[in-house]
């Protein structure tokens, strides 16, 4: 068990830092500062302007962070910080200047604006079985999963899809969580968190994924499993 915890950890890790990069560390072509932010009043759009060749055909997303102006001011509460809108590519006719639109009015947020594309984050977990030791795994025994339990650190909105053996449909699993909050007007990132995931299944007869699409980081911790093991009357030696 523990042998296939780390290796399921290792590969989370790895997956958690595709994902991350793409918001916290990513080069300027994924995210980046913008040259100018105007409000075209007449269509009632925020043109954001950026010094690189957007992807064709491919929409962005427009986040809100603190404004600079605002860190370590009171104001700093009422930044907005984590709202996100869906960007549309354009090209300006006339300058041939590329930016992305989003609708409403954003002007007053310039210094408190990134623009990038969001990568869909998914990560599909392998069967899970019981281990007697960490080089034993007990293939034959009788084990129904009752819940799964993810701990996650400094992470956004996830979801959780279960698919039936035989079948091609991905359902969405709703999962339990404790009550908690955020303050008003920030990021909705949690520096920890526990998802428990129902599930009552066979090992075999399931596949459960994680997935996320969301401008957020995703940091997957650990997973734990609840469920019920028999060895059915087998001695092994």
């Amino acid at each position: 068990m523990r042998s296939l915890q780390e290796a399921l950890w290792r590969l989370l890790m790895a997956l958690w830092v595709i994902h991350a990069w793409t918001w916290l560390h990513a080069p300027s072509a994924l995210l980046t500062a913008v040259n100018a932010v105007v409000y075209d009043s007449t269509n009632e759009v925020t043109k954001i302007y950026v010094p690189y060749t957007p992807f064709s055909q491919t929409k962005g997303v427009m986040l809100l962070t603190v404004p600079t102006a605002d860190v370590g001011t009171s104001s700093e509460v009422d930044a907005d910080a984590g709202f996100y809108l869906e960007a549309v590519e354009r090209t300006e006719i006339g300058t041939g200047y590329r930016y992305f639109e989003v609708q409403g009015d954003y002007s007053g947020y310039a210094d408190g604006i990134v623009i990038g594309y969001n990568y869909d984050f998914e990560t599909t977990l392998p069967k899970l079985y019981y281990k007697q030791d960490p080089n034993t795994s007990d293939y034959t025994a009788t084990l129904t999963i009752s819940r799964v339990n993810f701990s996650v650190g400094r992470t956004g909105p996830v979801e959780f899809e279960l698919k039936a053996d035989g079948s091609d449909e991905w359902k969405n699993v709703e999962y339990v969580t404790e009550a908690n909050s955020y303050s008003a007007d920030s990021s909705p990132i949690v520096s920890e968190k526990i998802f428990t995931i129902p599930v009552h299944q066979r090992n075999t007869n399931f596949e459960l994924k994680v997935t996320s699409n969301f401008p957020y980081p995703v940091s997957l911790v650990s997973m734990t499993w609840e469920g019920q093991y028999s060895p059915r009357f087998y001695k092994r030696a």
